[in-house]
């Protein structure tokens, strides 16, 4: 029983530093619109941080596209605007800045929804920019039955850091 207590002490801990972002690093949420719709606006949660005197995004976490033009298919029925989000687990963005990442989810053998991010990341001085498509695929029974979907939606976000 002595040594439980220690031990998980230091489990809590060493868990604790695998969790926490790098030094210096800091969550931001960039904010902008669509890039061929301004009716469309973007969120993203990004870890960043100024390295060398130029901003540096590490990981994208989480995604919100809001107002987006869908359509659903096979019959075009309904089709209107909608909201979108989805979280990742630890995006990394490459060193080049490239990022890609679809997130799905499934049932039964069948994928309901499907979330598709790809773009760069680049910085000048202490200004981020990310810039990509963002693309919603959603469906009730399974996409190869039913699928409402918004396209690849371009965006450009713009964050100071």
């Amino acid at each position: 029983m002595r040594h439980l207590i220690p031990t998980t002490l230091a489990a809590g801990i060493l868990s604790l530093a695998l969790l926490a972002p790098a030094a210096g690093a800091a969550t931001e949420t960039l904010t902008g619109k669509g890039s061929d719709d301004p009716a469309v606006e973007f969120e993203m949660d990004v870890e960043a941080k100024v390295k060398k005197g130029t901003a540096t995004a590490t990981t994208i976490t989480r995604v919100v596209m809001r107002n987006a033009k869908f359509v659903c298919k096979p019959t075009g029925d309904p089709s209107g605007r909608g909201d979108y989000v989805t979280f990742y687990d630890g995006l990394k963005i490459k060193r080049n800045g490239k990022f890609k990442a679809v997130n799905q989810n499934e049932a039964s053998g069948h994928i309901l929804n499907r979330y598709t991010l790809k773009g760069t990341a680049t910085g000048k001085g202490r200004k981020l920019t990310l810039e990509g498509t963002f693309h919603a695929e959603l469906s009730e029974g399974g996409l190869e039955f039913s699928n409402c979907d918004t396209g690849p939606v371009a965006f450009k976000l713009k964050g100071k850091l």
